[in-house]
């Protein structure tokens, strides 16, 4: 079983890249009415905000890996050298 440790727990990947094109611009703690009830059992507690706008709640990171993509060192715009 894996916990989450912190509502802050992924705010170091605000500013990377996913997928070489969209970059994270939020990750706030905003747990949904099922993690709320279940105690954490079930449900989303992280909200995703993106550069294109998009916004996606998640549990665990993984999610929005599969989702969008893998995080790149190179930051949205950074030209090969």
């Amino acid at each position: 079983m894996s916990y989450h440790f912190s509502p802050n727990e992924y705010n170091h990947l605000i500013g990377q890249t996913l997928g070489g094109k969209l970059e994270i611009i939020n990750i706030e703690h905003s747990p949904d009415n099922m993690y709320i009830t279940t105690d954490g059992h079930m449900g989303n507690p992280h909200l995703l905000t993106l550069s294109n706008g998009d916004t996606f709640k998640f549990r665990h990171f993984t999610e929005v890996i599969n989702k969008y993509g893998d995080i790149l060192d190179k930051k949205v715009g950074d030209k090969d050298i």
